[in-house]
């Protein structure tokens, strides 16, 4: 199968902004071909560098038709934890990255491809189900692209679900899928500093996080 340029083009992109100076003492051929040896490589690797070669059979919105210097210009600046800022699954730049936030969807398709019929969509309705009817406020936390939510969202339509994510690149993308759903909202902040108030939701959602988070972060969350 051949690699999309404009994913490896992605991902140099990604590797320009890096402070490795082991990166920067290749040429960019070089850089080239080392990328596209480790996607097509079939060695054991992290499952979201290993799905990105299928990054141009996704149906995330075309990365050419995301104004990202306009999109971005409207989130307020976050001072981010240090932890945040590492190259969460092989992919250098993260969640701050719009690899990361473009890939996601296809990254969890591979992921949870023997869990259900309809693999993580189907996941995703699974857990909706799990939240009581007369759940009003619910909060999706480290919502990601929001698909968690937008299924809570969709199986509750009566109830207003917020999904909260650090990184402007994944709300970004996650309010083009999800922009029919009226009683879907976003919140750009970092899951430790949400400051509600006691007893303001009635059911929390939370998947994937914990597990990207240091134990002092988790404690906190908790």
């Amino acid at each position: 199968m051949e690699i999309a340029a404009t994913t490896i083009n992605q991902i140099l992109s990604n590797l320009a902004s890096q402070p490795d100076p082991a990166w920067k003492t290749l040429d960019l051929e070089t850089q080239r071909k080392q990328i596209k040896t480790e996607l097509y490589s079939s060695g054991p690797k992290d499952a979201m560098m290993r799905v990105m070669t299928r990054m141009q059979f996704q149906e995330a919105p075309n990365l050419d038709e995301i104004d990202w210097e306009s999109e971005l210009s409207t989130f307020e600046p976050i001072e981010y934890p240090q932890y945040y800022l590492q190259p969460f699954h092989s992919v250098l730049g993260g969640y701050l990255s719009k690899t990361a936030a473009v890939g996601n969807r296809v990254a969890m398709e591979a992921i949870l491809e023997n869990a259900h019929p309809r693999k993580s969509l189907g996941v995703r309705d699974e857990i909706a189900k799990l939240f009581p009817e007369d759940a009003r406020h619910i909060l999706d936390l480290g919502a990601g692209i929001g698909d968690d939510a937008a299924a809570i969202a969709r199986y509750l339509p009566s109830a207003t679900v917020t999904a909260w994510d650090a990184s402007p690149f994944m709300i970004v993308v996650g309010r083009r899928y999800h922009k029919d759903i009226p009683n879907l909202h976003w919140k750009h902040g970092l899951v430790e500093k949400t400051e509600l108030p006691d007893n303001s939701v009635d059911a929390l959602n939370m998947t994937y996080l914990l597990h990207e988070c240091p134990d002092e972060i988790k404690q906190i969350i908790l």
